[in-house]
């Protein structure tokens, strides 16, 4: 539990890893805590996306019974507790984010941000906001998926 959160099953594993690294390599260490901080980020992802896919699921089975929206008390305590979970998780996220930015510089900020990059932005064809003619749907879903985080 070396950054905050138990992954289920490889604790051992990190602990072992840790206690092989000498005191005196420093670098290694860095190496070390930042690759178990990208484990517990993905982790933190896929926990996500599997908490807004059951929201989602949720929310698509309400809509096609009662045909409208629902509204914030048609929620169950079950869904309620699971946006708080995306809550947290999305806080922890970015905790991590910015840990990984101080430690490995600003690349990490670039992945981690929100919106589009510069780049993007001045070209018509690259940027998410349109939909450009030639894209399947599918695509289309896919990248606005990145332009809406």
């Amino acid at each position: 539990m070396l950054t905050g959160l138990r992954v289920r099953g490889s604790l051992m594993e990190k602990y072992n890893i840790l206690a092989k690294v000498g005191a005196d390599s420093l670098e290694y260490q860095r190496h070390i805590i930042g690759v178990l901080t990208k484990q517990e980020l993905t982790k933190c992802q896929t926990m996500k996306r599997q908490y807004l896919q059951q929201v989602r699921a949720w929310q698509a089975q309400f809509e096609k019974k009662y045909r409208r929206k629902p509204n914030p008390a048609d929620r169950p305590t079950g869904i309620v507790r699971l946006q708080g979970r995306c809550m947290a998780l999305n806080e922890r996220m970015q905790e991590l984010n910015d840990r990984l930015a101080a430690a490995h510089g600003s690349i990490y900020r670039l992945i981690s941000s929100k919106g589009v990059l510069a780049i993007d932005a001045t070209s018509p064809s690259g940027s998410f906001d349109q939909g450009g003619g030639k894209r399947s749907p599918a695509q289309k879903a896919f990248l606005n998926r990145f332009g809406s985080q």
